[in-house]
């Protein structure tokens, strides 16, 4: 068995070079971060504001400290990933550029208000890279932490939200992660695939209506008083859902649209809120093993990619290049991503279906020891007596042919038998 793992590791290894992953991680992250703010501070932020970054202005100066301690979770979560990559031969996908084009894919989606976790999970199950579903949401959440993070630094620095609102809902949903993170531990694989099921088609049912202009929306920029009470539950719960692998963005959008807030104040609300409750659950997920090292890697090299793309194509250079609202480019996108929402929670409740009708190994454990404790009385006195039957049995022989040995033999033969 040692060697045949030896022998599967050493096939791994030359599919992937580990220190061409390292080198090329360590050089494109820091680059796109970069030149994502640069664009952002002095592009974008100037066009949609009418006016250039101002650090005297108390609001300006608080999200761009803001920005900053993002950066620093950053370079956190960055040397936890360094560490994935050493499990990385853990790992039986080969095609590291099948998983990072899923992670681009998705985090595109996820930087119009999409919601990355339902398009990668689609992307890992027709691609057959994530056959255990146990395993899905530790994959997402250590995946999908940092391209979130980098879209959280993005719009924080980009679009005006009130910072008190923006920090508290961010730590409703850091708690609601924590929390998410130790229930997690305790729920089988079959219970995992079933909730993120449901709680699919609940965020799929939100989406429609959110398209559909049924949701009401306004223009705040902030919360107060039950509004702002209501919304730091439901991010607590939204940050608990995401530690099992169910995205944030949708349920955080539809709250958001509800609480009278303009729609795209959502923006740096959720994908900040998203960001900052990954790392909880990712380094809970990477100390018990329970994520696919490589694919994780590639979703976060492909969505790092695929938020700063999203960024410049859609915000920058079609809402400021071409002047044009990208609600009618996104619409489009969006309703594509309902059809994959929906798809994805049919594909889990099948999946839910068959380990259900697989036979459970801890009742059938459980129903042994208690048969064995219950009969443990009966089957000791049967052994006992077969044991004493024995011995004597033995001793009865040996006795036979002690006898035999001393009637037939003289003394000096006998020592020498002896």
């Amino acid at each position: 068995m040692l060697e045949k793992l030896k022998i599967e590791k050493q096939k791994i290894k030359k599919t992937v070079n580990t220190k061409t992953l390292f080198w090329l991680s360590g050089i494109s992250l820091p680059l796109i971060i970069i030149g994502a703010l640069l664009i952002n501070y002095l592009i974008y932020f100037p066009k949609t504001r009418n006016q250039s970054f101002d650090s005297t202005k108390q609001e300006y100066l608080i999200a761009f400290i803001i920005v900053l301690i993002t950066l620093l979770i950053i370079i956190g979560y960055f040397i936890l990933m360094l560490k994935v990559v050493k499990k990385i031969y853990m790992d039986r996908e080969k095609n590291i550029f099948k998983i990072t084009a899923i992670g681009f894919v998705g985090s595109f989606l996820d930087t119009i208000g999409v919601g990355s976790f339902a398009v990668a999970t689609a992307g890992l199950k027709v691609g057959k890279v994530v056959k255990n579903d146990s395993l899905l949401p530790g994959t997402l959440n250590i995946g999908l932490g940092i391209p979130n993070l980098i879209a959280g630094t993005v719009f924080v620095a980009a679009i005006n939200v009130s910072v008190l609102t923006l920090v508290l809902l961010v730590i409703a949903a850091i708690f609601g992660s924590f929390i998410g993170m130790n229930l997690v531990k305790r729920i089988s694989a079959k219970h995992i695939s079933l909730t993120m099921a449901l709680v699919l088609t609940i965020v799929g049912i939100l989406m429609i209506l959110t398209q559909l202009d049924l949701l009401p929306s306004g223009n705040k920029t902030a919360l107060t008083g039950w509004q702002f009470a209501l919304a730091f539950v439901l991010f607590a719960i939204y940050g608990g859902l995401q530690a099992f692998g169910i995205g944030l963005y949708a349920p955080a959008l539809a709250t958001i649209a509800l609480l009278g807030m303009d729609i795209k104040v959502a923006f740096p609300i959720m994908t900040l809120a998203s960001g900052s409750a990954f790392p909880i659950a990712a380094y809970s997920y990477y100390k018990n093993n329970k994520y696919q090292p490589k694919t994780g890697f590639g979703l976060m090299l492909g969505g790092s990619l695929g938020v700063v793309l999203a960024f410049l194509t859609v915000f920058v250079g079609i809402e400021v290049g071409l002047n044009v609202k990208p609600d009618v480019f996104t619409s489009y996108l969006k309703w594509l991503a309902i059809i994959v929402v929906f798809y994805v929670a049919v594909m889990l409740l099948l999946s839910y279906l068959k380990i259900r009708k697989k036979p459970d190994v801890n009742k059938i454990m459980t129903r042994s020891k208690i048969f064995l404790l219950e009969n443990y009385d009966k089957w000791n006195q049967t052994l006992v007596k077969h044991l004493d039957d024995y011995l004597v049995s033995f001793y009865s022989k040996k006795q036979f042919y002690n006898d035999l040995i001393n009637n037939t033999l003289g003394k000096e033969d006998r020592k020498k038998w002896k």
